[in-house]
């Protein structure tokens, strides 16, 4: 503060008496933003207090000091700020003596020290499976900091308790790592200048199996697995081993070694190993499909297992003829609507082992080839097909030693349909030689699981009686009508009824009910449906996926073979929503005759 050479008595006298005329004004700016470095601060004065007489006051900043005082201008000295952080402070101009009524204020503001702005904390941070707190270290060269958990955090609380980082978690009940996210902003949210993420990273739990016989209740050429672990089964039994119509009890297998052939995930299947008759493995937790083999003494296949892992739960749907059937696609990773892990693996009709599906969502072509598929070392292995215009391959033996390969029958095609030749062509090869034989009308035979069936145990090919209800006539059903504002369906009679479910409850079929293909009725009565994704098929001629309607078309085999000779047919549940030039052509057709060198999705029934 300085006084200039005057009693203050007398100034305060006169400037009271003159109050009303007294002003303080500054000649310049009234805000001023400084550099961190040493500075001098000049401000003019203007004033027109009795002998211009007037004070200051810095605000009790300690950092601002006084160089020189004038009549008409006070100069500053700034320190410089070694803080990274800004400083503030408002200098009062008073006409008289500090506090006087009449003032004016000039407002500074220095920028803090010109450091790199940081904070130290871990990159990331591990905690434990089971429920607990852990504490993180957080420093900064801001001052203060703030955390946000940022992403998967129900299962995680933080709190900032004595200048750490404090969080707590649950319990992790899965065998899944978990994964959170936290943010830490310096040296707030609403003002950060730098921040940082924390990846938090919660141990998986750890569940010890017991080794799982596979085949300790039935044998088949399907296993489901359904967690990480250590597995078995059988392998000198070809399927489950029966005789059924049309096809004799199959001999005993002798293998000498086990080969894995293909599996969906790296490393989904490990440490196979053959010993006294059963073929073990160690399974991931990772949700796919494989196929694992048994090798002879010359090391070629001898039989295959197809190993499913779903990572949705099989559940049993009664359907209106009273059998039960599976709630998704053989081969399938769950039933999600819209989404190819639904679509589930592809069969020539009558073989037992699985081809793999498409993975492109439009019409393939013959370029088009189905998802990668790895072996034991985790390189890729090509799904194979047969030399289109040769026959040596369509054999049943050539079938069975070389489960990853696509049987054409283009060379043939002319005399059938079948990826057999017609020597070796066979009606019973999944259970049910006489599935295309009407009584009374009806489909009434429904067959048995054949050594060659795909399904797991307790489950088979589902028969043309499980699929006849979903059309009104049992036949092939096509809709007209406006795709948005309604579709009406018809048969060869007239409009028909179809079991397809009206998805968004709105009173008609429209496009909003097809999800990726159709929910059908089971049994409407009961309120039982099932969604069929359209997973589309191998084309026989080609043994690929050339024109593969992925969406668009849906083709379901049953265990019934055509009864008309060199035909090559067989029944399938079928229905598409475009055709090849995509037009739309929307059909329903619970009873189709498709080309058994075709590959079709699979839904299996209970036994």
């Amino acid at each position: 503060m300085k006084r200039f050479a005057i009693l203050a008595a007398i100034a305060s006298i006169l400037l009271s008496c003159t109050a009303k005329e007294v002003t303080i004004s500054v000649d310049g700016p009234k805000e001023y933003a400084l550099s961190a470095s040493r500075v001098a601060l000049l401000i003019r004065v203007v004033s027109t207090a009795p002998n211009n007489y007037w004070t200051y006051d810095t605000g009790g900043a300690a950092w601002l000091s006084e160089a020189s005082v004038t009549a008409d201008q006070l100069r500053l000295d700034v320190a410089p700020n070694e803080s990274p952080l800004a400083r503030e402070a408002t200098v009062t101009l008073y006409a008289g003596e500090v506090g006087s009524p009449v003032s004016t204020t000039v407002f500074v503001r220095q920028a803090g020290a010109e450091v790199e702005p940081a904070i130290t904390a871990p990159d990331s941070f591990e905690i434990a499976a089971d429920a607990g707190t852990a504490q993180i270290d957080i420093s900064t060269n801001q001052g203060s900091w703030e955390p946000e958990l940022m992403s998967g955090a129900e299962w995680l609380k933080m709190e900032v308790a004595a200048g750490k980082l404090q969080l707590e978690a649950t319990a992790n009940p899965t065998e899944d790592v978990r994964n959170a996210r936290i943010r830490i902003y310096a040296p707030s949210k609403a003002a950060a200048i730098v921040f940082k993420d924390i990846a938090v990273v919660q141990a998986a739990n750890v569940i010890e199996y017991d080794p799982v016989n596979l085949s300790e209740s039935a044998t088949a050429n399907c296993y489901i697995i359904t967690h990480r672990g250590e597995y078995s089964f059988n392998a000198c039994v070809k399927g489950n081993g029966s005789a059924t119509k049309g096809l004799a009890a199959p001999s005993a297998l002798a293998p000498s070694g086990v080969r894995l052939v293909w599996q969906t995930v790296k490393d989904m299947i490990t440490d196979l190993q053959f010993k006294d008759g059963y073929i073990s493995f160690q399974a991931s937790k990772a949700a796919g499909s494989a196929v694992i083999a048994a090798t002879g003494a010359d090391g070629r296949i001898i039989w295959s297992w197809h190993i499913w892992h779903p990572s949705a739960p099989i559940e049993e749907l009664r359907n209106v003829t009273g059998s039960m059937m599976m709630n998704m696609n053989l081969g399938a990773i769950d039933c999600t609507e819209n989404k190819i892990s639904s679509h589930g693996m592809l069969y020539q009709w009558g073989r037992k082992d699985p081809f793999p599906y498409s993975p492109v969502s439009s019409n393939g072509s013959i370029a088009t080839l189905p998802i990668n598929v790895y072996d034991a070392s985790g390189a890729k292995v090509k799904i194979g097909s047969t030399d289109r215009y040769s026959l040596k391959d369509n054999t049943l033996a050539f079938s069975i030693a070389n489960p990853d390969v696509c049987i054409s029958n283009n060379y043939q095609a002319s005399v059938t349909r079948d990826w057999l030749t017609p020597a070796e062509s066979n009606v019973a090869l999944w259970g049910n030689p006489d599935g295309m034989v009407r009584s009374g009308g009806a489909y009434r035979n429904a067959g048995a699981k054949s050594y060659y069936d795909p399904c797991p145990p307790g489950w088979r090919v589902a028969s043309v009686g499980e699929y006849v209800h979903f059309s009104e006539s049992g036949g092939y059903t096509w809709a007209t009508g406006d795709t948005m504002t309604g579709l009406e369906f018809a048969d060869l009679g007239g409009p028909a009824e179809v079991a397809v479910v009206d998805y968004n409850e709105d009173g008609k079929y429209t496009l909003a009910d097809y999800v990726g293909g159709w929910w059908m009725w089971l049994d409407k009565k009961s309120g039982v449906k099932s969604y069929f994704p359209a997973a589309t098929r191998y084309d026989g001629g080609y043994a690929m996926l050339m024109g593969s309607m992925v969406g668009l078309w849906g083709n379901y085999w049953t265990n019934a073979a055509s009864d008309e000779a060199l035909t090559g047919g067989a029944a399938a549940f079928a229905f598409s929503l475009k055709d090849y030039n995509l037009e739309y052509q929307i059909t329903v057709s619970p009873v189709s005759n498709g080309s058994r060198a075709d590959a079709y999705s699979v839904r299996c029934i209970k036994e």
